[in-house]
Parts: C-alpha cells; structure tokens; sequence
C-alpha cells in the first residue's frame, strides 16, 4: 500500500513540473515600467486589457520574454533593446546625450523585434503627441511632456499588446 501511494505521489509531482515546464512564458499582473535614471525608455508588454498611452490597465497580466528595441534617428543614430521581465516591464538605456539629442530634434522608434512562441503584437503604438495627431516617432514633446518621468530626464508608459 506505501508503495502505490509513493508512485502516486510521484506521479503528481512529475505532473506539475511537466506542466510548469511547458507553461510558456511567465505571466503576472502588469505594474508600470519605471525609469531608474536619465535617458531611460520604459513601458510594459502585456495580454488581456486594451492598448492604452500610460499606466498599464488593471486586467492586463505582463508577458515576459518581449524583446523591444529602441532606435535613434537624428544627430545620432543608435539602437539598444531590452527583454520584458515576469511583469511585463521594460526599460531600455539610451545613450548619455540621449534626452539632449531629443531636445535638438532627434526622434526615437520602439518596437518589438522579438516575442515569446504563440505571441504577436496587436497594438499599433500611436503615442500622444501635443497636436493631437498620433504618432510612431518619439520626439522632444512626447519624451518630454506626455511620457516625461519625473525626476529624470527619462520617459514612460511605451506599452505594446500582445496576443
């Protein structure tokens, strides 16, 4: 009898690692991306909950494992990315002269370049913009005004959807 309740019990645990084993990538409830210093992008990667220009909806569950890349085009052209932790959240480096770059007319596009097996983006990105026209290209009135996080010269909420 202490034999077959051992092989149950081992079946059960072998069971759960199988499962936890093939899960896919980590999920968690979405907290917003914040910027730990100057020239920093952060935003969120996440499923469940509609796009949204800021903090990241209470329903939306983070998805880790996105890779989201940052180009610069301008007076200096560079790129970095970053990979989404368990929360979703993302904060890419910039250079040193990134925000000032900005300032004097530089532009940045985010995107994602890589996502998890069974996961696309479906979120357009149009960020706020002070016209009011939504746009792709990240400027000196978005970085500075719309996403700004105080007290750095950084900028926030870049989030992408994801099926």
């Amino acid at each position: 009898m202490m034999s077959v309740k051992m092989i149950g019990t081992g079946a059960a645990a072998l069971a759960s690692a199988a499962i936890l084993a093939f899960a896919g990538p980590v999920q968690a409830a979405a907290t917003a991306a914040v910027p730990t210093g100057d020239n920093q992008l952060c935003g969120n990667a996440y499923v469940n909950a509609p796009w949204v220009d800021g903090r990241p909806p209470v329903t939306a569950m983070g998805l880790a494992d996105v890779t989201v890349t940052a180009v610069q085009y301008g007076t200096t052209t560079w790129s970095n990315s970053a990979v989404t932790d368990s929360d979703g959240r993302y904060c890419i480096q910039g250079t040193p002269t990134m925000a000032l770059d900005i300032a004097n007319g530089a532009y940045l596009i985010l995107s994602v370049t890589a996502a998890p097996a069974g996961h696309s983006i479906t979120s357009a990105n149009p960020w706020k913009s002070l016209t009011g026209i939504p746009t792709t290209h990240i400027g000196a009135a978005i970085f500075f005004v719309s996403h700004k996080a105080p007290p750095y010269d950084s900028a926030q909420y870049f989030n992408f959807t994801m099926s």
